[in-house]
């Protein structure tokens, strides 16, 4: 069973301890920049993050549908978004 609320225990990849990118359900989820979150948010089906399904949107996080994940060099693009911002943003963290 997983033991963090996303539930996505052994299927994510971090950086610096902080998670960038995982797989849920059908489709990918990753950390974005507000500007890459509005351009991933344009994507049909693509969602704010809430993995409990009640509401609480994890912060930067965006669920991306099955059709991302059918198309590697576009889930890629997104994945190396992720990337970027979690390196943006974890400047000085050990």
């Amino acid at each position: 069973m997983p033991s963090n609320m996303t539930g996505m225990n052994e299927h994510h990849d971090k950086v610096n301890g902080q998670m960038l990118a995982g797989l849920f359900a059908r489709g990918a989820v990753v950390k974005l920049s507000e500007a890459d979150q509005e351009a991933a948010l344009a994507i049909d089906g693509a969602t704010l993050f809430d993995p409990a399904g009640n509401g609480r949107v994890i912060r930067d996080t965006v669920f991306l549908p099955e059709s991302v994940m059918a198309e590697p060099d576009e889930l890629r693009a997104w994945i190396q978004k992720a990337l970027a911002h979690r390196r943006r943003n974890s400047v000085g963290r050990t």
